[in-house]
């Protein structure tokens, strides 16, 4: 059974891009990342692996624009999350505006509530919505404390 890097790298050969060591370790990285990661954090993980940051910067915008992962721009940093293997168009974020803390919800509900509004903007509209990013700022727990 192949697994999800198995998955990425068959995939992005089909799409005529060369799987190289730093490319399959920058994979590697964000499916076993739960956090959204930016390009010195990527870096940081991979230095010891010899992963330069040129190369962090490149390998980025080549899974981006091959849909491999996905890139959120929160207060104008660059963050990336995988986006392959989500079933749910729809992420909703929470950046803690004290410490920057940043959380991921992926609750049932409000992404159905959300769905609604995008069969409605795709039917009055006519647009073919195909990702929703929601990024709400506040306080987290520890930070209100």
């Amino acid at each position: 059974m192949l697994t999800n890097l198995d998955k990425i790298e068959n995939y992005l050969i089909s799409k005529d891009v060369r799987v190289t060591r730093s490319r399959r370790e920058l994979i590697k990285l964000f499916l076993v990342s739960e956090k959204h990661l930016n390009a010195d954090d990527c870096y940081m993980a991979l230095r010891e692996k010899k992963v330069s940051l040129p190369t962090i910067y490149r390998n980025l915008d080549i899974l981006k624009r091959k849909n491999v992962i996905k890139e959120i721009n929160i207060d104008g940093e660059r963050c990336f999350e995988m986006k392959m293997f989500h079933e749910n168009n729809v992420h909703i974020h929470f950046k803690c505006t004290n410490c920057g803390k940043i959380e991921e919800y992926n609750d049932e509900e409000i992404s159905k509530e959300i769905s609604r509004e995008i069969e409605y903007i795709k039917t009055k509209y006519n647009k073919n919505v195909e990702d929703v990013t929601i990024i709400m700022e506040g306080y987290c727990e520890e930070c209100e404390e």
